[in-house]
């Protein structure tokens, strides 16, 4: 699929060659890979002819004899490549959440700085703000001092227990 497609945007770009994404896709797919294969020195060809000769000696190799190779080794193989598939999958959410956590957390911190720096700033402008009105108020008018209470205390030895009984009339202990 993925062949089919960079083959029909190449056949795009060779149709309309004067157009921006013709453009651009030549130079992706046909400068930089130009520039990067001309610094390669001739030991490094060498090295990746060899490589190139072993992959395909081994792909004619497992054409005939893979089955045996392979084999007892395709359960584990699509095991492990599960169990990381899966924990790859785990790891990526992982730290997308923990960086999206970090965001909000330093976007509250930044923000409560700039509030307490504001706040700080209004208070050394106006110092008066500190003192609240109120206490300001009563601060330049003399207290009174407190009427004593003209209700007399009630005794606790009146014969009311102060709750209600469930067996009856509580007992007057005062009479003794």
């Amino acid at each position: 699929m993925a062949a089919i497609l960079l083959c029909a945007i190449l056949a795009v770009c060779l149709a309309f060659p004067d157009t921006q994404i013709a453009r651009q896709v030549k130079r992706v797919l046909i400068q930089a890979p130009a520039r990067v294969l001309g610094r390669m020195s001739a030991a490094r060809w060498v090295f990746v002819l060899c490589l190139l000769l072993a992959f395909a000696a081994f792909m004619a190799y497992a054409k005939s004899e893979g089955l045996f190779i392979a084999g007892p080794l395709a359960g584990d193989g699509m095991t492990w490549l599960v169990v990381f598939d899966i924990g790859a999958y785990v790891d990526v959410i992982t730290v997308a959440v923990m960086i999206g956590a970090h965001i909000r957390v330093a976007a509250i911190l930044d923000t409560a700085r700039r509030a307490a720096a504001r706040a700080k700033a209004l208070l050394l402008r106006h110092p008066g703000l500190v003192v609240s009105r109120s206490r300001s108020g009563m601060a330049r008018r003399a207290r009174r001092g407190r009427r004593p209470s003209s209700r007399r205390p009630t005794s606790d030895d009146d014969g009311w227990p102060g709750f209600v009984s469930m067996f009856g009339p509580a007992p007057n202990l005062a009479s003794g």
